[in-house]
């Protein structure tokens, strides 16, 4: 089984004290991840360590804002994979230590340094940011409701020769996330980019609620 999840973004979220994760973020995690730096993240379940399901093999972070990631499940956990098509409501969130956050000295809510450690498929009730989906793929059929993941233009040829995903399918899932993108913007939701100096980050909340 494999699994495909929109997990992130450049737009302010919905949680206690909404924040903006900046494309600059972004771009720099993925960056240390492809440099082997940053680990790749794995696949928990609501942020639980003890429900590991699987684990990424790539991320990536597309011009129009989004933050994806591909991967596996384990083995032995196939039937948490098929669950999860079952399920209507499934939005994603993402684990950040504390200590790996750095913030925007003029905006403490704007997050100019991150890093991602797991991935966790999650009620969409429980998600603070609402614009991110999670598909699970078997033989390359597409199922669960949400179809939505964006995928960058530097991660396409990765992504057709070896997960088998179409070119067209591709341009199906870019479609959809330029139009979540530009309904986001009509919305007026804020994802300001800040360039301010940063200072490290002093952790008062968990990163992952």
């Amino acid at each position: 089984y494999k699994w495909l999840a929109r997990y992130s973004n450049n737009i302010r979220d919905d949680d206690g004290v909404p924040e903006i994760i900046s494309s600059k973020s972004h771009q720099r995690y993925v960056e240390l991840v492809d440099k082997g730096i940053y680990p790749l993240p794995e696949l928990w379940i609501w942020h639980r360590p003890e429900w590991k399901i699987g684990y990424a093999t790539e991320v990536a972070y597309d011009d129009v804002g989004f933050a994806i990631a591909t991967g596996y499940f384990d083995k032995g956990k196939e039937e948490y994979a098929e669950w999860l098509t079952k399920q209507e409501d499934v939005a994603v969130s993402h684990g950040m230590p504390p200590l790996s956050i750095r913030r925007s000295q003029e905006d403490p809510t704007v997050i100019l340094e991150h890093q991602t450690v797991e991935i966790s498929p999650l009620p969409e009730f429980a998600a603070a940011n609402k614009l991110t989906g999670f598909m699970v793929m078997t033989d390359m059929t597409n199922q669960g409701k949400d179809d939505t993941m964006p995928i960058p233009e530097e991660k396409r040829k990765s992504l057709i020769e070896h997960w088998g995903i179409s070119p067209d399918a591709l341009a199906k899932l870019e479609a959809t996330n330029l139009a979540d993108r530009e309904h986001a913007d009509t919305e007026g939701r804020d994802s300001k980019e800040k360039t301010e100096t940063t200072t490290e980050a002093t952790a008062t909340t968990e990163a992952a609620t």
